[in-house]
């Protein structure tokens, strides 16, 4: 944030943050998907930082299938 203080719930050695990336998309069928994640500050190494992990939720969304139809 701007004070600096780092955003999400932190205990004494790590942060948890859940932000949502790419709200619409879908991933609708089985293949191998490529997430990149990237440190964007103004300081280029984050001191402290030993491990990053993300994890995929399943909202249970799904794509509206076109039927092509004209209204």
């Amino acid at each position: 944030d701007k004070a600096g203080d780092w955003y999400g719930r932190c205990g004494s050695e790590w942060c948890e943050l859940s932000i949502p990336i790419q709200e619409d998309d879908f991933f609708n069928l089985p293949s191998a998907y490529r997430i990149t994640l990237e440190q964007f500050s103004r300081t280029d190494t984050l001191a402290g930082i030993r491990r990053l992990g993300i994890q995929l939720i399943d909202t249970g969304k799904k794509r509206q299938v076109q039927t092509g139809e004209s209204q």
